[in-house]
């Protein structure tokens, strides 16, 4: 079976920066400098919550064409901690 997706990480020489590769895009996960990083990119829980944000608004549209529903703009906000 061939696999629809791929993705590969790649650790950098710097605390906690990786490079992302996802299908044709490149991506740089990294932590804030507070946390020990050096900010030069969204945190992997940043990606997470986008992720979950994206599927959501995907999947309501989706539906939304499916059913012939009205299409409306959606917005979709993860909020860690509530």
């Amino acid at each position: 079976m061939k696999a629809l997706f791929k993705a590969g990480v790649v650790s950098t020489d710097t605390n906690y920066a990786h490079r992302i590769h996802v299908g044709h895009f490149d991506l740089v996960t990294d932590e804030p400098a507070a946390l020990g990083g050096q900010g030069t990119g969204p945190a992997p829980y940043d990606y997470y919550l986008a992720s979950l944000a994206s599927c959501t608004a995907t999947h309501s549209g989706q539906r939304s064409t499916r059913l012939a529903t009205l299409r409306f703009r959606l917005l979709v906000r993860c909020v860690p901690g509530v």
